[in-house]
Order: C-alpha cells, then sequence, then structure tokens
C-alpha cells in the first residue's frame, strides 16, 4: 500500500503544481512511503504503520481539508475542491479501513465490507452536508452510498 502512496503523490503531482504548492512536502512524503513500503515488505516495519499513516490523514484530509491545503500551502483552492481534498481523504479512510480489518484478521470479504461501510458513511456526509452549499446535485453522492451499503451487505451475506 505504501508503493501505492508513492505512486498517487507522484501522479497527482499536476494538481499540487496548478495550486503552487511547494514540492518539498511532496517529496519527503515519497521518500517516507518508498522507505515505509521497502520495510514493511522485507517484514521490519509493522503493516499497522501504513494502515495508521491511511487512517490518520485519511482523517485529517475528510475532517478537515482546509487544514491540509493550508499545510500543503496550496493556493487558489474553491469551495468544490476543498470537498474533493475531504473525499480524498474519504478514499485514505476507507483503504486504512479495509487494512485494519485484513491486520485484525476479518476476511477479505468482511475488510471490503467495512470499508465500502465507510464509503457509504462518507458519500451520504458529503450529499447531506456538504452537496447544498456546493450547488452539487445530491442525487449522485447518495446513490453511491446506497451501492457502498449494497456491495457492504452482499460481502457479508
Amino acid at each position: 500500500m505504501a508503493y501505492h502512496s508513492l505512486a498517487f503523490v507522484l501522479l497527482s503531482q499536476p494538481t499540487w503544481e496548478f495550486h503552487k504548492a511547494p514540492k518539498m512536502p511532496d517529496a519527503i512524503w515519497m521518500a517516507i512511503m518508498g522507505a515505509v513500503g521497502y520495510k514493511t515488505l522485507d517484514g521490519s516495519l509493522s503493516k499497522w504503520v501504513i494502515t495508521a499513516i491511511c487512517l490518520i490523514n485519511g482523517a485529517q484530509f475528510f475532517l478537515a481539508p482546509d487544514s491540509a491545503v493550508d499545510m500543503y500551502e496550496m493556493k487558489g483552492v474553491s469551495k468544490l475542491g476543498k470537498a474533493m481534498i475531504g473525499m480524498l481523504g474519504a478514499q485514505f479512510l476507507s483503504v486504512g479501513t479495509y487494512l485494519a480489518a485484513l491486520l485484525k484478521d476479518k476476511s477479505q470479504s468482511e475488510a471490503f465490507a467495512y470499508a465500502m461501510a465507510m464509503y457509504a458513511a462518507t458519500g451520504a456526509k458529503f450529499a447531506l452536508m456538504e452537496a447544498d452549499d456546493l450547488n452539487v446535485p445530491k442525487a449522485g453522492p447518495l446513490v453511491w452510498a446506497a451501492i457502498s451499503l449494497g456491495l457492504a451487505y452482499k460481502a457479508l451475506n
């Protein structure tokens, strides 16, 4: 997972450049993710480290997207852009939830169900608490939440 995070940071560079964010934080994160990936795969670092990184970063981006924008010194991020940063946090929360479930000896189906439940909760939160303020139709995120709940249910049954 750490290598996936490294790749994400690398592939998302056009967004950071568009918002005139400094490159050093991303370079540091890529180095950290490379080291975490390497040390996790060789068995010298607990798999809980990348799980915690996903959950902590996910919580920050999801619950406080303004703090992420400020921390990364991004310029000119719109309200919709901040909401999408929050949904990026939702993605990390879902991945962290999946990894944590696997580490707690849950089956892949159970871990998938928990991740889908997290997607449903975060999608519903966006629809019910943010969509109106952004003039975004609620139908899309609510349908996504319903599909996620259906997938969670199916994975458990």
